[in-house]
């Protein structure tokens, strides 16, 4: 099997791509020690977008992930599933290797910007429905 070319997610990663990134390893979560908290290390995930959604509340793009390789620190073991809200991904570079078939990519983008329209506009829809409640 040929290695996959790499090329920036830019932003815009859709069901079915496969994703690269590296992220920081943390230890426990202690509320008490939250001001002395550093991260322990870092580790580099591979995975598959399984699916996608935008939060009811805030349109939090939200990516379910099944990971198929990872190295470094607390790495996930390949085959387990993940969540990462969208700007936690991006926030860091995240690579996607190409599809044989970029054209049936962008239809997935197409339906993926769609639904995050359709989102946005319900948000803003039911804050305007809120104010309106609140001013009577």
């Amino acid at each position: 099997m040929d290695q996959p070319k790499w090329v920036d997610a830019a932003g815009d990663a859709v069901t079915g791509d496969r994703l690269c990134w590296t992220e920081k390893s943390w230890p426990p979560y202690r509320p008490y020690r939250k001001a002395a908290r550093k991260p322990l290390g870092e580790r580099t995930i591979y995975a598959t977008v399984v699916s996608d959604s935008y939060g009811q509340k805030k349109q939090q793009h939200t990516f379910s992930l099944r990971v198929f390789r990872s190295e470094g620190l607390d790495a996930p073991q390949p085959g387990s599933l993940l969540r990462r809200k969208g700007r936690n991904l991006y926030r860091n570079g995240l690579m996607r290797a190409l599809w044989d078939d970029e054209a049936a990519r962008k239809v997935a983008l197409q339906e993926k910007h769609g639904r995050g329209a359709r989102a946005r506009q319900q948000r803003d829809e039911r804050r305007m429905r809120e104010e309106i409640e609140m001013t009577v």
